[in-house]
């Protein structure tokens, strides 16, 4: 992760390694419980991740089995890297049209919500399942309306918490989303690994 943040910046520090990272994530994939760290991991190599639609979906599937009760036993620092873990896994499903498992990772999110009462990543949560209504709409009109639906929740959204981050990556997403986005075309495939 040192190595993902600041190989750019710094000479000494080597770019990442792919095969270490597949490695790590095969590692993930095999593991009987995830750690705060496998959650970190996850979210910063999510795009990486994605490359590899095998080790992508054994990461999901562990993802969507999460029982709450024992990841907040084992460590409560799990609370700011799992929402991201879960963020972009959740993106990416969206993006791909993969809609009945970016379902059931929704529900996950909601599940995680409402443990842990996170309010932030609710008003992401509800900004998902506008995204996801959007996506899968079956006209283009039913899609004009969601966006509409999305224009006034990112009103309120401005309004209560301006200087939120969540509020950040809201307002970008429904920019791009404005920008234009052809019916039933996925913006984002698997990668060849």
């Amino acid at each position: 992760m040192i190595e993902n943040h600041f190989h750019d910046r710094y000479s000494g520090i080597p770019p990442v390694d792919y095969s270490v990272l597949t490695n790590i994530f095969n590692q993930i994939a095999e593991t009987d419980y995830l750690t705060t760290l496998d959650y970190q991991f996850i979210g910063d190599f999510t795009i990486f991740l994605s490359a590899n639609e095998n080790l992508f979906q054994k990461i999901v599937t562990k993802l969507v089995d999460i029982k709450f009760s024992e990841v907040y036993s084992i460590q409560k620092t799990v609370q700011y890297y799992l929402p991201q873990a879960l963020t972009n896994i959740l993106d990416i499903l969206v993006d791909q049209h993969q809609f009945t498992q970016a379902k059931q990772v929704f529900s996950v999110y909601r599940q995680y919500i409402d443990y842990f009462n996170d309010h932030q990543y609710k008003l992401l949560a509800d900004y998902f399942e506008y995204r996801l209504n959007y996506f899968s709409a079956e006209t283009i009109d039913d899609q004009k309306k969601i966006l509409d639906e999305i224009g006034e929740f990112l009103k309120t959204v401005q309004i209560l918490f301006p200087d939120m981050n969540q509020t950040k990556q809201i307002e970008k997403s429904y920019t791009r989303l404005k920008d234009g986005h052809s019916l039933g075309k996925p913006l984002y495939y698997f990668r060849k690994s």
